[in-house]
């Protein structure tokens, strides 16, 4: 009986230990391939913005998103600071900065 306790136990630590792997090794590859795309400077229209809340009443956190048109019909969502998400509106037009699935920055015409 102690045997299968510890198997479990040995199982259920090495599944933990993988999980994490497979989490860090996930976040890298992310951030090596952004690091190795190009920088994009392209014209855009915002025509979404969302957020997300996560966690309970004494620790949530709040994601924003938006959602990006370009000239050629194709969009894209980025995860934008609560700043940018706070100064762009549904219909404004500008020029988006990114890198692979990064977002750096918006710069609305005024």
């Amino acid at each position: 009986m102690e045997n299968l306790a510890f198997i479990i136990f040995a199982i259920a630590g090495l599944l933990i230990v993988g999980i994490f792997i497979l989490i860090i090794v996930s976040v890298v590859t992310t951030f090596i391939r952004n690091a190795s795309s190009p920088r994009l400077a392209r014209e855009a229209r915002v025509i979404g913005k969302r957020l997300r809340v996560s966690g309970g009443t004494n620790g949530s956190s709040t994601y924003y998103y938006a959602t990006f048109e370009f000239p050629d019909g194709s969009r894209e969502e980025f995860g934008v600071s609560s700043q940018i998400y706070g100064m762009i509106a549904e219909g404004d037009m500008g020029t988006l900065q990114s890198q692979g699935t990064y977002m750096g920055n918006f710069n609305r015409r005024v």
